[in-house]
């Protein structure tokens, strides 16, 4: 399910003297990196999307059709796994609940396993793993099915450099056949591997497009994501 604009036609969220406001957003195929400092909105922004708060009701127009909430798959910031299964059992159990078989669930579990690397700690407990791993079998547990969105809050969080850039190699791999949305604080990481970057500043984007125009706009001499993100979040507030 990867043909045609997937667009944000409309999403506003009220959460006390907050007010999350996102209309007209295109989303590219590939990777778009969502970044902005803490309270700009991000969480509650995928949270939307995933269909985890009640009161919200995104609008998201994709191929021409609206994309139903069942075809949007979140991991969450901190992702909580049953701690007394097993790596593998994780994954069979949740395709098991999505409508595959017993032995389909199996063969998705083993492809996925051998995806992130875990193939050798398959039979671990999710209470044995560590961070790391922990946090691969979370993203692994958010795409056991085909989903035509998927969304990633801050997924590099606590992992050790050679462990995010094997994250942001399977999250690259995943882009080809969906659109991803990584929310994250590590431009400098994440960026590389996308395709598109929207900043969040309360509540509001103040910036949406293409990576290298984002460098060249904000950063033109250093080409630094970190820079570049201050500064477009600098010029936006000096113009409200």
């Amino acid at each position: 399910m990867d043909t045609g604009s997937l667009t944000i036609t409309s999403c506003r969220v009220q959460r006390g003297d907050f007010t999350l406001d996102v209309t007209g957003l295109e989303l590219p195929r590939g990777t778009t990196v969502l970044a902005g400092p803490n309270g700009a909105g991000k969480t509650t922004l995928l949270s939307a999307l995933a269909g985890r708060i009640k009161f919200a009701h995104p609008q998201v127009r994709f191929g021409g059709g609206m994309l139903s909430p069942s075809s949007v798959a979140l991991m969450p910031q901190s992702p909580q796994l049953p701690r007394d299964l097993h790596a593998r059992e994780v994954l069979e159990h949740l395709a098991w609940l999505d409508g595959a078989s017993r032995t389909q669930a199996r063969e998705r579990a083993t492809e996925l396993l051998q995806e992130i690397g875990l193939s050798q700690d398959a039979d671990k407990p999710v209470s044995k793993l560590s961070g790391g791993m922990h946090r691969r079998l979370a993203f692994a547990a958010s795409h056991v099915s085909p989903a035509a969105l998927l969304l990633l809050d801050e997924p590099t969080n606590d992992l050790d450099p050679h462990q995010r850039r094997g994250l942001l190699e399977l999250i690259a791999e995943v882009a080809r056949s969906c659109r991803v949305i990584v929310s994250t604080h590590a431009l400098h990481d994440v960026l590389p591997a996308a395709h598109h970057v929207v900043v969040l500043d309360a509540g509001r984007v103040v910036h949406a497009g293409a990576v290298d125009d984002f460098l060249a706009r904000f950063a033109p001499d250093t080409r630094d994501g970190d820079e570049a993100y201050l500064a477009c979040l600098d010029r936006a507030r000096a113009a409200a």
